[in-house]
């Protein structure tokens, strides 16, 4: 279902600009070219992009090293980013594909000090992206979060970012300025100040940034990866004499760029009526290869053209950042009759630079004794020995005037053309961010032109805005750009919920909370408590010490365990370390393991089985027998006797492990369980049910981000909490081939013996019901036959026994806490 929001993104109504300046009708087209904003400095480490063990800087490592060193910060305004793989396991004999499984690593960033320092962090976003369960049409599916690390981005801007055509959004985790002083020798890990750091898991992405202010003294600022010791931003592993951090050739880069991360272009454009609709804007390029310009209507960004001999005649060469690595490696690199006096420890990535280390052969125009590293580029060059440069993280500005001097109103589009992933903002001349929050493209598997900007123009009037475009990270670069006149508008659009995820927090088991702490797991029922579960460290060998990345599931046998890590994304090499699925005790320790032939992406326990999605789902009773289910959707279970799964938009329901039914109630978007609680939650709406026959609707003031567990507490978006006891009212009643709902709850004694609500029952069946106070007796009458019950009389409410259900019906009838079967 898609709830389209009162948010167009973005026909955009600007105030007429007064001022004037425009281009004459007829005039060339204005070149576009960026300026660097040198008000700052921008450090770059994506380089090495694949973490091994040999990249680590802690006394796992036999030589430990620095990922990047940034020595001598002095006083000055920086941006940070990173963005890395951690890429630890080992490969096979032959060399292809993982011979053994990897680690978990912590990415960080030293401050050392080499002055008293004042540190002023102002804005972080960190992320490894997580798995995610999302419902369409009924349907379930896990995906993990976009490669583009757009809840970082998100927290970094300070503000939510939604993607296009779609009900996702990022929102962005809470985060406070902070000043910091470090003493001259002292030194303090930036993750200290980060609210949502963790560990990165084996073959998972990391992406962190900041921006900060060295307000006084001077620094080293150097980024290190480590093996987790489990302990969460542990540094006792850290060796601090660790070796420098040296460029490795990769087609990846790390650096410093004198200026932000950050360009601008100006842009005047003078349109009228002629401007027929789907008319392309044109710029001129100016770069290396088109020096005297060269005017398009399609130009690239992100995009060294020096690598692409394709697009090297229109690609905006000058919106590509230069950066600069001082390593004293780059010394060794050298051939043997390059005089000392031509040679430098300073390494640059820009478009006029190779980024070669070693000798490549005569391919680089070189003998080897007369090699030169990282040389510089002249004539025609292989492209191959040119370096990546996407831009990622640098906002470039596109600061718009268009006059429109006909009589009709005209729209301004953008189209950009690519399968990556893009952050799209739009201000007007004011700076102020015109579409409520910032919007993303979509990563594609193909190329696809998407407007991702709209503006109205109206006629006889100037108007100005400004449009910025990022390429995040983990995407391609070279993006292809345009700019459309249009009759008619074309609105960015954004859902609320056209996907809906699933919000409930994974580390609720069904039955309790728990948390990884210092090596430990622990568990709470109030939300407040924690305590020990006992787990020992035998099974957290057995579950490779990633504890905190497994999901554990309650069932009245035991707890469930598996790995959650790669429930989403294909990681076919990965998920084959990963296929056990075990049964825990009371103190989370190991009973049974099975380990089926492919990776289990997701497991549930309904109606007294085990269910396990392996590539086809299987359901075992015991945990040992394992067979093919039945089933092509996996169901969810209430802890008792009901069982409820969504296919195309439709609901089914199975009472005591009886066959599934689909209920005449209108169902909700999806189905999912927390406990013995059905839910589904919708935007701001939460629904609960007991049986999935009867929904209670709950709204809160926000969207439902998050879901938790505390008894009969629901916890929404960890602060608003809803009491859903009176869900637990009705109770569930097949009959036959019909499903039907009883008013009243059973009533459970002592000895867990279930009893039917007399007149209840009668209503459902359809039987006449008579008190006499009196005697204090009840008179059934069904079938022209009577019955007379007076034994179990609780509280002034008469109930029945399963034997006397089936007197009066003269059919087989299972009572249950939760439910009733009538054959």
């Amino acid at each position: 279902m898609k709830k389209i929001t009162a948010l167009f993104l973005a026909v955009l109504f600007l105030f007429p600009s007064l001022s004037a300046g425009a281009e004459e009708p007829g005039a060339d087209a204005p070149v576009l070219e960026f300026a660097a904003n040198e008000n700052g400095k921008y450090i770059y480490c994506n380089n090495p992009e694949w973490i091994r063990s040999e990249n680590l800087a802690d006394n796992s490592n036999p030589n430990p090293k620095f990922l990047m060193n940034n020595e001598n910060l002095g006083p000055d305004q920086y941006t940070m980013f990173i963005s890395l793989v951690n890429r630890t396991e080992l490969p096979k004999a032959n060399g292809t594909g993982f011979g053994t499984q990897g680690f978990d690593i912590e990415v960080d960033v030293l401050v050392r000090a080499k002055e008293d320092t004042e540190l002023r962090l102002t804005s972080v976003g960190f992320e490894v992206p997580e798995q995610k369960k999302y419902y369409l049409n009924g349907n379930a599916y896990t995906a993990e979060e976009d490669l583009g690390c757009f809840t970082a981005w998100a927290s970094y801007l300070k503000t939510p970012v939604s993607q296009l055509d779609s009900g996702k959004s990022y929102q962005p985790v809470s985060f406070h300025e902070t000043t910091v002083t470090v003493e001259k020798g002292e030194a303090v890990w930036l993750s200290r100040f980060i609210p949502n750091y963790r560990e990165v898991p084996f073959c998972r992405v990391v992406h962190m940034m900041a921006d900060f202010e060295i307000v006084s003294g001077m620094a080293d600022v150097n980024i290190a990866a480590l093996r987790s010791t489990g302990v969460l931003s542990d540094r006792s592993n850290f060796v601090k004499d660790a070796a420098f951090g040296s460029y490795v050739r990769e087609n990846q880069h790390k650096g410093i760029a004198d200026a932000k991360n950050q360009v601008d272009a100006n842009l005047n454009f003078v349109i009228d009526d002629s401007f027929t609709d789907g008319t392309k804007l044109p710029v001129t390029i100016v770069n290396q290869y088109a020096y005297e310009g060269n005017t398009v209507t399609n130009w690239f960004t992100n995009l060294n053209p020096r690598a692409d001999p394709w697009n090297k005649y229109n690609a905006a060469e000058s919106s590509l950042l230069k950066f600069r690595y001082e390593d004293p490696k780059k010394l060794s690199y050298y051939g043997k009759n390059v005089p000392a006096s031509q040679q430098n420890n300073v390494w640059r990535f820009d478009s006029e630079h190779a980024d070669t280390t070693q000798y490549p052969g005569r391919i680089c125009g070189f003998t080897k004794n007369q090699y030169v590293p990282n040389f510089p580029l002249s004539g025609s060059v292989d492209e191959s020995l040119c370096p990546n440069l996407g831009n990622y993280g640098v906002f470039q500005n596109y600061h718009i005037t268009i006059d429109n001097q006909g009589k009709e109103d005209k729209y301004f589009l953008y189209k950009l053309n690519t399968m990556s992933n893009n952050l799209i903002i739009l201000r007007d001349e004011n700076g102020d961010v015109l579409q409520p929050y910032p919007v993303t493209k979509g990563a594609t598997a193909v190329k696809e032109s998407d407007c991702l900007a709209c503006v109205k123009l109206p006629a006889g009037v100037s108007t100005k805005f400004t449009l910025t475009v990022v390429l995040t990270t983990n995407h391609y670069g070279g993006m292809e750009n345009a700019f459309v006149v249009s009759d008619t508008p074309s609105p960015v659009k954004t859902y609320d919920d056209s996907c809906l995820y699933n919000v409930k927090n994974t580390s609720f088991t069904g039955n309790e909370t728990l948390k990884w702490a210092d090596g430990n797991l622990l568990k709470t029922q109030d939300g407040r408590t924690f305590k020990n579960t006992g787990m020992t460290e035998t099974t957290k060998r057995q579950f490779h010490g990633r504890v905190g990345e497994m999901r554990f599931l309650y069932t009245p046998a035991g707890y469930v365990a598996k790995s959650c890590l790669y429930d989403g994304t294909p990681y076919y090499n990965v998920r084959e370390f990963y296929r056990d699925v075990y049964l825990l005790d009371e103190s989370f320790n190991i009973k049974l393991s099975h380990r089926f032939d492919s990776y289990a992406t997701d497991m549930s326990y309904a109606n007294g089985k085990f269910y396990v999605n392996a590539g086809t789902i299987f359901e075992s009773e015991d945990f040992v027998t394992w067979n093919k289910s039945a089933l092509t959707e996996m169901p969810v279970g209430n802890l008792g006797n009901l069982a409820a799964y969504m296919k195309n938009g439709r609901l089914f329901l199975s009472v005591g492990g009886e066959e599934f039914l689909q209920p005449e109630a209108v169902p909700p978007a999806y189905v999912d369980a927390i406990g013995n609680v059905f839910y589904c939650a919708d935007g701001r709406d939460l629904f609960v049910s007991a049986n999935c026959l009867s929904w209670k609707k709950y709204t809160f003031s926000e969207k439902i981000n998050a879901l938790g567990r505390h008894g009969n507490i629901l916890t929404v978006n960890g602060a608003q909490e809803v009491d859903v006891s009176e869900v637990f009212s009705t109770t569930a009643v097949k009959l036959g081939d019909q499903l039907l709902e009883l008013a009243v709850p059973m009533l459970i004694t002592e000895d867990e013996t279930a009893y039917i609500p007399l007149r209840a029952f009668a209503e459902v069946v359809g039987a006449a019901v008579s008190w006499d106070a009196d005697a204090g007796e009840a008179k059934v009458f069904y079938n022209k036959n009577e019955f007379v019950f007076s034994k179990h009389n609780f509280g002034g409410t008469m109930y029945l026994s399963e034997t006397e259900a089936e007197e009066v019906l003269k059919k087989d009838v299972k009572a249950y806490p939760d439910a009733v079967i009538i054959e």
